[in-house]
C-alpha cells in the first residue's frame, strides 16, 4: 500500500474506489467529482439506489461494491458504506461504517475478480477515504485496506 500525490479523478487505467452513501446523493468530496466528470456513474449509482430501496431498504446496500465501467481501462467503483451523510458542515457525527467498508471492499475484490497473486489493474483510493466527509479514523480505514487489498494506492491532492 502506498501513497501518492495525484487527483484521483484523472486516472486512467485501473479502478478507482470510492465511498457513497445509502441515499443516492453524490452531493461532495470526490463523489461529487466523479458525477460530475463520470455523469454514467452517477446514473448507475441512482438507479441501485431506487431499485434496492423501493424493494429492500436502503441498509440493503450497505457492505456492497458496484463496478461502473467508464473506458476499456478503467473503471469506478461505488463502496456503499455510509448509510447516510452529513447534511451541514458543523456535524461531527461519523457516518462510515467500519464492517460495511469492509465488506464493500471483500465484493469488489469477489466481482471483480481482481486478485492478489496476478492482478494487472490498479486500485486507487481517495486519501482519507471515508474520513474527511464519513468522519472515520484515517489509521483504521488504511489498516481495512492494507488487510483486504495491501497493493492499494491512495491518490492525495497534490498541495
Amino acid at each position: 500500500m502506498k501513497t501518492i500525490e495525484k487527483d484521483i479523478l484523472t486516472v486512467e487505467d485501473g479502478f478507482i474506489l470510492h465511498q457513497v452513501n445509502a441515499q443516492g446523493v453524490m452531493g461532495s468530496g470526490v463523489a461529487k467529482g466523479i458525477r460530475d466528470k463520470w455523469h454514467r456513474v452517477y446514473d448507475e449509482y441512482k438507479k441501485k439506489c431506487h431499485h434496492i430501496t423501493e424493494y429492500c431498504g436502503a441498509w440493503a446496500l450497505m457492505g456492497h461494491a458496484q463496478i461502473v465501467e467508464v473506458s476499456p481501462s478503467l473503471s469506478v467503483v461505488n463502496l456503499f458504506a455510509q448509510y447516510d451523510y452529513r447534511k451541514n458542515p458543523f456535524d461531527n457525527q461519523q457516518y462510515t461504517e467500519y464492517g460495511s467498508f469492509a465488506y464493500a471492499l471483500k465484493d469488489f475484490v469477489n466481482k471483480s475478480s481482481w486478485s492478489f497473486l496476478d492482478h494487472e489493474r490498479e486500485v486507487y483510493l481517495p486519501y482519507k477515504i471515508g474520513s474527511d466527509r464519513g468522519g472515520a479514523d484515517f489509521s483504521i480505514i488504511s489498516e481495512i485496506v492494507k488487510e483486504i487489498i495491501p497493493q492499494a494506492i491512495f491518490c492525495k491532492l497534490p498541495n
